[in-house]
């Protein structure tokens, strides 16, 4: 089964939030892998799309290419997390 690959490189938006539910809903059972490179956004955008991704029968995984930073993170929550070796990840408060 081919994996969906869903790339966050800019900001956090309904649109994009839209877009990542729809997709995940024309292919529920898919594996999917969603690359990040995003300084943020819409935080609830960003609640939208890790629970469309929680939601997902198919595997999740998340893959930070660059930054995930602010709303981006939440994407972190939603399956195994891989980052590069030079990738950051930014939380608000994190106490």
């Amino acid at each position: 089964m081919d994996t969906i690959d869903f790339f966050v490189f800019d900001e956090v938006t309904p649109a994009l939030a839209r877009d990542l539910a729809e997709r995940l809903r024309a292919r529920p059972s898919a594996p999917v892998t969603v690359r990040v490179n995003s300084y943020g956004g819409d935080l609830a955008a960003g609640l939208a799309m890790l629970n469309a991704l929680r939601a997902h029968r198919g595997a999740v995984r998340v893959e930070i290419e660059g930054i995930a930073a602010s709303a981006a993170t939440l994407l972190c929550c939603a399956g195994t997390v891989a980052m590069a070796g030079n990738a950051a990840l930014m939380v608000h408060a994190p106490w």
